[in-house]
């Protein structure tokens, strides 16, 4: 647990005051793990003036054999800029996603840092789900434990990525729903496909 302690402080101490961009922090322990595309689509970004940047998007791809040799994954969700962000600094960010793996600190000096998986902006709470929350369910329909939790400063995103838009009360969840309630219900959904079988 060491590495783990040592990378969050160093996420902290670099990204945790300096600027709200990072998103949720995610540590999965599970006895699989996921695997990342390196396919990268540009995106243009302008505000309602035209100004703008174009930013890349790394497309990301299921793997299954990625959850077998690891136990503890470590999945970085990098949120949208806010409205009020965008008016005070524009697009500019203090982070830079270098591939489905590693991102940059743009401060002084510039560090790099590698994770099992990074997802920017782009990446539906579907998707997110797919990669690391069904290998979770499988893993604890094969007897393994898992856990999953959201470490991040107030505003990163980690309520977001755990419970998401959930329609009042009346069960159904939407599009945007977050990894809990898509986790019990697959979960569900499974042992009742083990009780029928």
């Amino acid at each position: 647990m060491p590495f783990i302690s040592e990378a969050a402080s160093a996420i902290k101490s670099r990204f945790g005051l300096e600027d709200q961009s990072l998103g949720s922090i995610s540590l999965v322990r599970s006895s699989q793990n996921l695997s990342q595309s390196s396919a990268v689509r540009m995106l243009d970004e302008r505000d309602d003036h035209g100004a703008g940047t174009m930013t890349q998007s790394f497309e990301l791809s299921e793997d299954p054999s990625f959850w077998k040799d690891h136990n503890v994954q470590v999945i970085i969700r990098i949120r949208p800029l806010s409205i009020s962000e965008i008016s005070l600094q524009g697009y500019n960010r203090c982070v830079r996603q270098d591939s489905c793996q590693t991102i940059t600190w743009t401060g002084h000096p510039e560090s790099r840092f590698t994770f099992d998986l990074v997802a920017d902006e782009n990446v539906s709470q579907e998707m997110l789900f797919k990669l690391s929350g069904v290998p979770m369910v499988e893993n604890c329909m094969g007897g393994y434990n898992s856990c999953m939790f959201a470490y991040g400063q107030t505003g990163s995103g980690k309520t977001h990525t755990m419970l998401g838009d959930i329609e009042g009360g009346t069960g159904r969840h939407s599009v945007n729903c977050g990894m809990t309630p898509r986790v019990f219900e697959y979960l569900f959904s499974r042992i009742q496909k083990v009780c029928v079988a």
